[in-house]
């Protein structure tokens, strides 16, 4: 899709033309960052451990208070 351009000796363009769109007037145009993924997949797995972690030491918690009682 497009055509990649250096603008102004440093950025990133691309020129999408008419067909590329299938002539229509109104579309969306997604720009994706990969790195971006990566990201949102440590965010989850850093949640899930917090998740994770939380629950067993309150399990830990519940127990040794039984224990004492």
């Amino acid at each position: 899709m497009g055509k990649h351009l250096i603008m102004n000796d440093y950025a990133n363009a691309w020129y999408v033309s008419p067909q590329d769109s299938g002539y229509q007037p109104d579309y969306r145009l997604v720009i994706e960052y990969t790195p971006q993924r990566w990201f949102y997949v440590g965010l989850l797995i850093s949640l899930l451990t917090l998740i994770t972690t939380i629950i067993v030491g309150l399990k830990k918690l519940i127990t040794q208070c039984r224990e004492r009682n």
